[in-house]
């Protein structure tokens, strides 16, 4: 009976006259660096970073929820100074919703500029290596389009809101089988990082969501998507020459609702010639799930799984089994060739 109630209510929210799209969160969040914050665009070492995310929310529901994510940022430039650069990236992901199918697709681009806040570049002529930031401020936009629609159209055993009360078929019954919605997505972030010793990096930063007003096809609604503001802050700390830990918190506030995470993962060297370490951590979804996270790296390429175990009023229905997350990253490094001046050789007469 509980889980009947419940349906009910999920396709109630979902085609309420003022429908409301919620926001995509992962808790292998890291792992999903451009839907955190634009300004993360490019902060990584090496020149290119390729990465998905798949996640499987209430599976107990028929995985009536999920989300999968794919994203590509490199770094193709150097900036205007010596020690800045460029970053471009691309973040694509669809996320599925309800019993209806609500689908959201979207295909945002990405532009970061790092400035170094200090340092001191190399003199080539005096011969001199110059000295490495340690800060950086970063700014980053993403400029995409979104696209909505429903996958199921079969409403006959759906019931709208505003029928239980007519008993007359809603109007919107006709529109959400129509509903085939393109608008375009703007985002801001800035990041600032710090790196005081060669075993501690410090990374913090702000950004914005869904700046542009985006309207709704339905009869009363006048906004889909509200802004969302992303707080976060992390580091990575060598504890000792094999053991690391990467604290981090991300907090997330979109109209009267927030959100907050925080997670520990550590990393254990195996192997330091092959770069093989494991990834363990655990993280704690405030009021809402404890989360148990494990990664595995093997040089430049990097896995992780997560589980979240529900421990809010939704625990009875869900089972306690709140969502799986699986992700994969890997990062590369293209070498420039050298190009030497040519030498003229004078034989001798």
């Amino acid at each position: 009976m509980k889980r009947q109630i419940l349906w009910i209510g999920i396709a109630s929210i979902c085609i309420h006259l003022n429908l409301r799209a919620q926001d995509e969160h992962f808790t292998l969040y890291q792992w999903a660096p451009l839907m955190v914050n634009p300004a993360k665009t490019g902060a990584f070492y090496g020149t290119y970073r390729v990465g998905a995310i798949f996640r499987d929310q209430a599976p107990a529901f028929s995985h009536v929820y999920r989300t999968p994510l794919f994203y590509v940022d490199i770094n193709p430039t150097r900036g205007l100074r010596h020690w800045d650069w460029v970053s471009v990236g691309l973040n694509v992901y669809q996320d599925i919703a309800g019993t209806l199918g609500f689908e959201k697709t979207a295909t945002w681009g990405s532009l970061a500029y790092h400035f170094a806040l200090n340092g001191k570049a190399p003199n080539p002529r005096r011969q001199k290596p110059g000295v490495k930031p340690t800060q950086y401020l970063t700014l980053g936009i993403q400029l995409g389009n979104t696209r909505f629609s429903f996958a199921k159209l079969d409403f006959e055993d759906r019931v709208f809101e505003d029928e239980f009360n007519s008993g007359a078929l809603s109007p919107d019954r006709l529109k959400l089988q129509n509903l085939r919605q393109n608008q375009s997505a703007l985002a801001i972030g800035l990041m600032y990082t710090f790196q005081p010793s060669n075993t501690l990096a410090l990374r913090t930063g702000l950004s914005a969501y869904h700046l542009r007003r985006i309207q709704s096809l339905l009869q009363s609604g006048n906004r889909i998507f509200l802004p969302r503001y992303t707080a976060f802050a992390e580091a990575d700390y060598a504890l000792t020459p094999i053991i690391g830990l990467h604290p981090s918190l991300k907090w997330d506030l979109r109209g009267p609702s927030s959100e907050f995470n925080i997670q520990l993962m550590s990393s254990i060297l195996f192997n330091r010639q092959k770069d093989i370490a494991l990834l363990p951590g655990i993280g704690l979804r405030a009021g809402n799930a404890l989360e148990f996270l494990f990664g595995l790296q093997y040089g430049p390429l990097r896995a992780a799984l997560s589980f979240d175990l529900t421990i809010s009023d939704l625990a009875d229905i869900d089972n306690r089994a709140g969502a799986f997350e699986i992700a994969l990253q890997y990062s590369g490094i293209i070498q420039k060739k050298p190009r030497p001046k040519p030498t003229l050789l004078c034989p001798r007469l």
